[in-house]
């Protein structure tokens, strides 16, 4: 979404909005949150979220769902056209 292929070159505790996130951003992000997470926050809100903050959103994600892949590893089973 930052245009970042490797989050992890980036500071854990630096704010998207301090990477440069924008507003167009930030709805795309709101949106991804509520879809795939059923989490809701303001724009300001995701603003402040840090690389480290989405780990453990993530995480916690994870354990509610029953999930133990971490999240970069977790494997899409929405069903492709052909296995329909």
């Amino acid at each position: 979404m930052l245009g970042m292929d490797d989050s992890t070159t980036v500071s854990p505790d630096l704010t998207l909005g301090n990477l440069g996130l924008d507003s167009v951003m930030v709805v795309e992000a709101r949106q991804k949150l509520e879809r795939d997470f059923d989490i809701s926050l303001t724009a300001d809100e995701i603003r402040a979220l840090t690389f480290a903050k989405i780990d453990q959103l993530s995480a916690s994600v994870q354990q509610s769902t029953g999930d133990t892949a971490p999240a970069s590893k977790a494997v899409d089973k929405t069903p492709t056209p052909s296995a329909l």
